[in-house]
Formats: structure tokens, sequence, C-alpha cells
């Protein structure tokens, strides 16, 4: 319970742990990061964005919603001796 002070009450916060937050079905751990993803997959060729998101108080830092990223396999042409370059 809170102490009253001159008809105001303070809570008292000091047994309170700090918050967790979620992120894709897991905790992440107040002051922890994660990487997260742009997008889940890119064309062969490009690079995964992503970005480290951080929980601060049961807030979690960042937009990025995916876990993991990856580059799609080229795309072959003919004998399948070489990837398409598409230049």
């Amino acid at each position: 319970m809170g102490k009253k002070t001159s008809g105001v009450v303070v809570s008292d916060t000091s047994d309170l742990s700090p918050v967790s937050c979620s992120f894709a079905g897991s905790t992440i751990i107040h002051r922890n990061t994660i990487t997260a993803y742009q997008t889940s997959s890119v064309t062969f060729g490009n690079t995964c964005v992503s970005e480290i998101r951080s929980c601060n108080e049961g807030t979690l830092s960042g937009t990025y919603t995916n876990t993991s990223c990856n580059v799609d396999a080229p795309n072959y042409c003919g004998d399948f001796s070489s990837a398409h370059n598409n230049f």
C-alpha cells in the first residue's frame, strides 16, 4: 500500500521488479536487447535489414517484427552452371 503524505498517496515501488517485454512469443527481460528484421526474406543479391530493439520497463523500442531473415536462393540459367546476375 502507498504512504499518505499531506493528502497525497505516494506509491512504494521499491518491491516491484522491472517490467519485461514480449516479442514474437518470447519474453525480453528489462534492459536486454534483441535483433529484429524488417522482412522475413529478401531476394538473392539483397541484404536483410535489421535493427536492435531494447526493452525498457515494458516498452520495446523499434518497429521491425521479424525474428529472422533468409536470403532466397539464386535463380539459375539453362544448364544450371551459373546464377543469373540480373544486371
